[in-house]
């Protein structure tokens, strides 16, 4: 129970719901889970409370996933009534995608919702301005997202939750390094589920000597691989300045 006056409460309410849109304006659908976070609710109760309020007025809609490994994973999504109300007073109105279930992909789903917690503690943290990247750049390399610094440089996100090859390895650092020479982001942080993932990316990194750019041999140096971080989920990656 909110000890708060009637006005003020329903204008904290109204905030979190302009909130919670325009995080599924950006991300289409999310969970209970991250709905909590987001929103800085107590319990899963609060935040499945708040979702069931917004489906009883067309903003948002749920969908059951089967075929995880574990229990069956509910999901919620923005509708095209909900992509319309996010948009706030004098903000110019974009032809934005609602939710759709038929374009999910089983395979991205735990990428898409790590990427989304990752998103959602950088930007308690001060960090702002965050962007997925949806175009391909001219050297192969798209990071998941770029985010601003709190002490305002750009910096690339890639959630990992697999490893790759150690030629794709060669192949991303020097798309990452030719994206920094041209100045689109400082550093690049890569984030994994947990340490143990987070210390074989590192030795992956540490294996490459040599990358081929424009023809010729480039060797990797420590100055090189200055730029990139390496950290896990329950590390405090989101406070870490440099």
């Amino acid at each position: 129970m909110t000890l708060l006056p009637p006005n003020a409460a329903m204008e904290r309410a109204q905030d979190k719901q302009r909130s919670l849109l325009r995080f599924l304006r950006d991300n289409k659908w999310t969970t209970q889970e991250n709905v909590q976070w987001l929103l800085g609710l107590r319990s899963r109760q609060a935040a499945h409370k708040t979702l069931a309020r917004l489906e009883s007025t067309g903003l948002v809609k749920r969908h059951r996933i089967d075929g995880l490994v574990g229990a069956p994973l509910t999901i919620w999504g923005i509708t095209v009534h909900g992509v319309m109300v996010s948009f706030g007073d004098g903000e110019p109105i974009s032809d934005v995608r609602a939710f759709e279930p038929s374009k999910l992909s089983l395979v991205q789903i735990q990428h898409h919702l790590g990427l989304q917690q990752v998103q959602i503690r950088m930007a308690a943290a001060g960090w702002h301005g965050w962007r997925r990247e949806a175009v391909r750049s001219k050297n192969g390399i798209v990071p998941d997202a770029i985010v601003t610094h709190p002490n305002g440089w750009p910096v690339a996100i890639e959630y990992e939750r697999s490893l790759k090859s150690l030629r794709r390895y060669q192949e991303i650092l020097v798309g990452h390094l030719v994206a920094r020479k041209r100045g689109q982001y400082r550093d690049i942080y890569y984030l994994t589920p947990d340490e143990r993932f987070r210390d074989r990316l590192l030795r992956m990194f540490a294996a490459i000597k040599t990358v081929r750019h424009q023809g010729e041999t480039v060797k990797i140096t420590q100055e090189l691989l200055a730029p990139f971080r390496f950290f896990h989920l329950a590390s405090p990656f989101e406070h870490f300045e440099r």
